[in-house]
């Protein structure tokens, strides 16, 4: 089957996907976003960004963004976590220059919700990605603006975060005390 035929063909169902989400209850919209990932759909979905269609990629990160969404999903961390491991920075990142403003807007979204774990940061420090980001939270589009500087704000917090877990670690090993686990998970977010 061509591109065209299966981006076509992924609409639909990542539009539903998006819909269901957006009307409901947090209960309900983790147990959609569990059996997304139990079924190996998120792999798919995460292909569809590979594609340049831009009605699937626009979808594809919609629901990447939904489903990495601590206000959707109370169990969020797994699924970021999850999309670590599939690459999906990697693959939402060159959406980030995007002619399309609505595809740089979902990518913004996406990588907004997905900047709130360990290992994340690292991922979008990079040079070029920090000078995008920076660029884009002055956009005139003000949904643009909101959504690079609301990532810009999960990386610092992450990082100040990291750097706190470490120096914890740090000072447990050199003081010989075990006592800072339960504080460092609370710092990393009870992961």
């Amino acid at each position: 089957a061509s591109v065209e035929v299966v981006a076509a063909a992924s609409v639909e169902p990542l539009l539903q996907l998006n819909e269901l989400l957006d009307q409901s209850s947090q209960i309900e919209a983790r147990t959609v976003c569990a059996r997304v990932c139990d079924s190996g759909n998120l792999k798919r979905v995460l292909g569809l960004l590979r594609i340049a269609d831009s009605d699937a990629t626009q979808h594809a990160l919609r629901l990447v963004g939904n489903m990495a969404s601590d206000a959707v999903d109370a169990h969020a961390p797994i699924t970021k976590r999850r999309l670590l491991e599939l690459g999906a920075f990697e693959l939402v990142v060159p959406h980030l220059w995007s002619d399309d403003v609505n595809t740089v807007c979902y990518a913004l979204g996406a990588l907004q919700n997905m900047s709130t774990i360990v290992g994340s940061a690292e991922l979008l420090s990079g040079r070029d990605i920090v000078e995008r980001m920076w660029e884009l939270s002055r956009s005139e589009d003000e949904w643009t603006a909101a959504f690079a500087k609301g990532t810009l704000h999960n990386m610092r917090a992450l990082l100040c975060n990291v750097a706190k877990m470490q120096e914890m670690q740090f000072s447990s090993r050199s003081e010989g005390d075990e006592t800072g686990a339960d504080e460092m998970d609370e710092i990393a977010g009870g992961e």
